[in-house]
């Protein structure tokens, strides 16, 4: 009776411990999909922190870059005076304004 007694004893205990296994087993695969997630979070936070650590270059900088590149200075290149006539809204007219704002720039460092 003993032995039958220690027989299932032992049968459950070893369902206990393979089951105790799988366990660990899969719970062990599912944290290296988190590791990897979290790898691939930094990454793009990382990459958007240095994206947004130069700013959009300013005019006088574009500019100063063309005179290192041997650019020369083409003045049809300018926006003309005579378009301020063909922006109306305030939109246009500030993007005009910017426009107006690197020709000058271009013109005094030409």
């Amino acid at each position: 009776m003993k032995t039958a007694m220690n027989k299932s004893l032992s049968q459950k205990l070893m369902i206990a411990f393979a089951s105790i296994a799988i366990v660990f087993a899969l719970n062990s695969c599912g944290g290296a999909a988190k590791q990897a997630e979290t790898e691939t979070t930094t990454t793009k936070e990382e990459a958007f922190k240095d994206i947004t650590k130069y700013p959009i270059p300013t005019a006088f900088e574009i500019i100063k870059m063309l005179d290192k590149a041997g650019a020369s200075y083409i003045l049809s290149l300018n926006n003309p005076v005579e378009n301020v006539d063909k922006y109306f809204t305030e939109k246009s007219k500030a993007l005009n304004l910017g426009v107006y704002g690197a020709d000058l720039s271009y013109a005094s460092t030409s």
